[in-house]
């Protein structure tokens, strides 16, 4: 299943997110529109993030 990490370790499923639907965590989540240049903001470091794509 395709997954993510951010620099703070926090684990994003992926399923969905090349479907065109949201990512982030269960109360932080943001729309996207470009699935190869996905941002997720984290309430833990109040900035934005870029996700490495991992297989």
């Amino acid at each position: 299943m395709p997954h993510a990490f951010v620099d703070t370790g926090d684990y994003y499923d992926m399923t969905n997110i090349m479907m065109g639907f949201y990512v982030g965590t269960q109360n932080d989540r943001i729309p996207f529109n470009n699935p190869l240049d996905v941002l997720c903001h984290t309430s833990l470091k109040n900035r934005w993030l870029h996700l490495n794509f991992v297989e």
